[in-house]
């Protein structure tokens, strides 16, 4: 009765293990957003990754700001990419990343965002693509 116990449980070990595994493989995966400045008027920027503060960003015209996004591939929660972005009489708050929206359509795992002085424009196949209008509202 013994082997019979011992043949049970080592079967029972040996499906869980293999029931998991899948679950266990974990791949992180870098994204990037390229915010470029092409407003004459200073930028401040303030964006957080689900929450989490990365900080106070100023930019002049022409410059570069460039958060990394790290995505847990084996996790289905959305990793968002939120900027509170500042310019004179131009503000808002924008996604300017979510994975399960932009993980696959922004070319080379990278959103490219041009901020002008209208819009702000996000680089689809090659195109400048209209995304977002600044508020004029509580603005400074």
């Amino acid at each position: 009765m013994a082997s019979k116990t011992t043949f049970s449980f080592s079967l029972l070990v040996a499906l869980l293990v293999i029931a998991s595994a899948p679950c266990a493989y974990s791949e992180i995966v870098q994204y990037r957003a390229f915010i470029i400045d092409e407003l004459v008027e200073p930028l401040n920027i303030t964006c957080n990754i689900n929450g989490q503060n990365l900080g106070l960003v100023s930019l002049k015209q022409s410059k570069v700001y460039k958060p990394t996004i790290n995505v847990d591939t084996s996790k289905t929660d959305d990793v968002v990419l939120t900027c509170n972005l500042n310019a004179g009489d131009r503000c808002g708050q924008f996604i300017l990343f979510g994975y399960h929206r932009d993980g696959v359509r922004c070319d080379k795992r990278t959103c490219y965002w041009n901020l002008e002085s209208d819009a702000l424009y996000l680089f689809l196949n090659n195109k400048q693509v209209l995304y977002y209008l600044w508020s004029h509202e509580g603005c400074r």
